[in-house]
């Protein structure tokens, strides 16, 4: 019996979003000294947010926002089966004390 042909499709937002709602850590992809970095990072997702717990410096993020994007995916080895969220635009400090303590 022949397997079905596989292919890649976009998932819409609201489920890519529930998809990294339920993992853990993903990686963070920035730039550290003019080069590419990635970094393995715990997240949380607060809505449309994703938040992130991770020991950068500030020449990492700017004070006013820095682009970066970050990846979560999971992939069954046995298969070759599953999905990959990647979602890009500024990281930005959480500084509202109320925020830090509920995250």
């Amino acid at each position: 019996m022949a397997a079905e042909p596989r292919h890649m499709r976009e998932l819409p937002e609201a489920r890519a979003m529930s998809l990294l709602a339920g993992t853990p850590f993903g990686r963070l992809v920035f730039c550290r000294h003019a080069l590419p970095a990635i970094q393995i990072v715990n997240h949380i997702v607060d809505g449309d947010a994703v938040i992130i717990r991770a020991q950068l410096s500030a020449t990492v993020l700017a004070p006013t926002g820095t682009v970066v994007t970050y990846e979560v995916n999971v992939i069954d080895p046995h298969t070759c089966l599953g999905w990959s969220v990647i979602v890009t635009g500024l990281a930005e400090w959480v500084t509202d004390v109320r925020d830090v303590v509920r995250y």
